[in-house]
C-alpha cells in the first residue's frame, strides 16, 4: 500500500514539474512555440521523467539491499 501511495506521489510531483517546464516554455515564447520547441520541451519532459523514475528505483533497490544484509 505505501508503494502505490509513493508511486501516486511520485507522479503527482513528475507531472507538475513538467507542466511547469511547459508553463516556462510558454511564457519564454510569448504563447506561440515552434513545432521545434514543443517537441524538444515534450522530449526534454520524457527524459527528466525516465531519469527521476531510475533514480528512485536505484534508490529504493539500494535500500532494500540493505535491509537485506542486517
Amino acid at each position: 500500500m505505501k508503494s502505490s501511495i509513493y508511486s501516486l506521489s511520485s507522479l503527482v510531483k513528475q507531472t507538475a514539474q513538467v507542466g511547469i517546464i511547459f508553463l516556462i516554455m510558454l511564457l519564454l515564447t510569448g504563447g506561440r512555440p515552434s513545432g521545434f520547441v514543443v517537441g524538444s520541451t515534450a522530449c526534454f519532459g520524457l527524459v527528466f521523467v525516465v531519469w527521476s523514475e531510475s533514480k528512485s528505483r536505484n534508490n529504493s533497490a539500494t535500500k532494500s539491499l540493505n535491509e537485506k544484509n542486517y
